[in-house]
């Protein structure tokens, strides 16, 4: 619900501690190291490139060969095992497993290495099968094509482009030389394409031979055999076994390395953390004897910080940040709001100008969402999901987050699928027709149907969808007077949402048959504050210029864009096409289940429990769909396009964790 409030330090050391204070910065986990300015002369930076590059190399190596096992032996896991927590490691196991460091990265060059020559074997494999298929036409042929002849005669093999017979051969043979009669053609393969032969001639008539037949389109093949076709055949045949079998026997070879997956694993998390731990240094400044350590930490985390760090031996103390510093965002959530962390993560962190958006937009988000899907079976199946993962594999960050985003959007579709009287669709009316012979409908919504009544979920629509975006108005005014901005405040937002809320009351009151009098003046006085409203952006939206024209210039097309926000309440419509896909395509499949229906009809049940199990879970997979992306965009268009910049930096302290586990707390 707001950004955490960070706290600039500056960290002075021996040079002798600097290892046992970045490896105690990594344990504590919430210190943001930055570059320190060095002057050359008594400070300087140290270059870690080389120490980096070796890290990087190993890192490399490591995942290279952590995707080479679980390609050919993937690890076995659950549906939901995803969710679950990283594995602990005590540091004494952790310790021992870096001890062997060297030789695990050798394995895993091995893996690589079998993998190489497993891919170079696939691909000669292949050119062999090219030229098995290149010698099929000529199997027919039992000496090797590569003879030329003998002393008085020559031989000549290939192929014509067309399927020809001896006599066509020779016919054309005539008609190209006349001369050329101590000739002879053995057909060894035909085919519609082609005819593979081996023609014979006097030698000393070899050259006019082969000129008139490439005359002919005879053509030489590619694939020439030093052996008969048939053996060459199949002493590629041979060669292809024998390297199928070193494939399998280089698979095996890799499959035997998976029982040491997950010690690649933690040693992959080990020289990530080393990497980490060189990077900062780069950052550091340094002279002969000491160093310096520049960064980020949160206020309430600033003493610990200083206290460890004083049992170490060394200095840390607060530095005001100065107006060009970009301090670090690190966002703070209620149990409520921490499932929109996600949403506005993905769309960007706030800059430090923004307030944090998430706990305003996190009840807009659960709750149109809500609406979208509109059935309250559901929701209910997403929040018992949910909850399941939740409790079960207690999920760690970002997943737990998603979880979260998903149970409240969950609770809303059943608040809002009450309202409507949606479970399953009309799922429970049609049962009571159709097996027990209902003549009225046993569940009727509460508030209304919004397939029924559509022009009233679109006036809900676009109801909700006004109060979002004049949220969005007076979020901007809260952020323009934190920043201190008090004109933008005023003529930039509020006149803005003094003008829509005057105009939107007005519409309301001369359309809408109210419930009780009302005084006459207060049209007349919704009308004054539009057109003040009016004024106030016409005069002050173009305020930077000092040039009067320009500024009205500047005003005049600022008021233009009263018809974006006509487009911005019309957007919202998309809650009626979303809620209405859903409830429609759930009665079809409701109708479809219950057409082989009959009071008691046991098929009946069985054909309406297969069609509604296939139907609804195909509804409710593509519905959450749409539901999330257009969630997603009327926060990030309609309601962040209104206030919120972005832009902000992640707060991304040294850690000793990573993605493949984490250390036990120990005493």
């Amino acid at each position: 619900m707001a950004k955490v409030k960070m706290q600039k330090l500056r960290i002075c050391g021996m040079r002798s501690d600097r290892k046992a204070v970045l490896e105690l910065l990594q344990r504590l986990e919430c210190v943001q190291a930055e570059p320190v300015g060095t002057d050359g002369d008594v400070f300087e930076s140290i270059s870690t490139s080389q120490q980096q590059e070796r890290f990087t190399s190993a890192i490399r190596t490591l995942g290279s060969a952590l995707e080479i096992i679980d390609e050919y032996a993937p690890a076995k896991s659950g549906l939901l095992d995803s969710f679950k927590p990283r594995p602990e490691i005590s540091r004494s196991d952790y310790d021992y497993i870096i001890e062997s460091d060297s030789r695990n990265l050798r394995r895993c060059s091995e893996v690589i290495t079998q993998k190489r020559r497993i891919d170079e074997l696939r691909a000669e494999i292949a050119r062999i099968r090219l030229r098995i298929d290149a010698l099929s036409p000529w199997l027919g042929g039992d000496v090797p094509m590569i003879l030329d002849g003998t002393s008085k005669t020559a031989m000549l093999t290939g192929y014509f482009s067309d399927a020809l017979s001896n006599e066509d051969i020779l016919t054309t043979l005539a008609e190209t030389d006349p001369s050329l009669e101590a000739v002879h053609f053995d057909i060894v393969g035909t085919s519609s394409e082609m005819t593979c032969v081996y023609a014979f001639c006097l030698r000393e008539e070899k050259e006019r031979f082969e000129s008139a037949l490439r005359m002919m389109g005879f053509t030489r093949p590619a694939e020439i055999s030093k052996s008969s076709p048939l053996q060459c055949t199949r002493e590629l045949g041979s060669r292809i076994e024998k390297h199928e079998e070193e494939i399998v026997r280089l698979e095996n070879r890799i499959r035997e390395r998976a029982s040491r997956r997950q010690k690649f694993q933690y040693l992959l998390g080990y020289y990530e953390m080393r990497l980490q731990k060189y990077e900062a240094i780069e950052k550091l400044a340094s002279s002969r004897n000491t160093f310096v350590l520049e960064g980020w930490t949160t206020a309430r985390e600033y003493d610990k910080v200083a206290e460890e760090l004083e049992k170490i031996g060394a200095y840390c103390e607060k530095l005001e940040p100065e107006k060009n510093d970009d301090p670090p965002v690190a966002l703070k959530n209620n149990a409520f709001t921490e499932g929109g962390a996600p949403i506005v993560e993905m769309f960007s962190l706030p800059s430090k100008s923004d307030i944090d958006p998430t706990g305003i937009m996190s009840f807009f988000y659960y709750m149109l969402f809500g609406i979208m899907l509109g059935d309250a079976a559901y929701g209910l199946i997403m929040v018992l999901a949910t909850a399941f993962v939740m409790l079960k594999f207690k999920p760690e960050a970002a997943k737990r987050r998603t979880m979260k985003l998903f149970f409240y959007s969950g609770l809303c579709s059943v608040f809002w699928g009450v309202l409507f009287g949606s479970y399953f669709g009309d799922l429970p009316n049609v049962i009571a027709k159709t097996f027990f012979g209902a003549t009225e409908n046993i569940v009727t919504p509460i508030l209304f149907d919004p397939i029924s009544d559509p022009m009233t979920m679109l006036y809900v629509s676009i109801a909700l969808g006004a109060v979002h975006v004049l949220t969005g108005l007076f979020m901007g005014v809260v952020t323009a007077l934190k920043n201190k901005d008090i004109a933008a405040a005023i003529f930039d937002y509020l006149a803005w949402l003094t003008m829509l809320l005057s105009v939107i009351g007005w519409a309301l009151l001369s359309i809408v048959p109210m419930p009780f009098e009302v005084p006459a003046i207060l049209p007349k006085i919704l009308i004054g504050i539009a057109l003040a409203s009016v004024a106030a952006i016409l005069f002050m939206n173009g305020r930077s210029s000092k040039n009067f024209i320009v500024r009205i210039m500047k005003g005049a097309y600022a008021l233009y864009g009263v018809t974006s926000y006509i487009s911005d309440f019309m957007s919202y419509s998309r809650i009626l096409a979303l809620g209405l896909a859903t409830g429609v395509i759930s009665q079809v499949f409701n109708q479809m289940g219950a057409m082989a229906g009959g009071s008691g009809s046991v098929f009946g049940i069985i054909f309406m429990v297969i069609i509604c199990l296939i139907g609804h879970a195909f509804n409710i997979g593509i519905s959450l769909i749409g539901c999330y992306v257009h969630t997603c965009r009327l926060q990030y268009v309609e309601f962040f396009g209104k206030f919120y910049e972005g832009g902000g930096r992640e707060f991304t302290p040294l850690a000793a964790n990573n993605k493949y586990f984490k250390f036990k707390e120990e005493n």
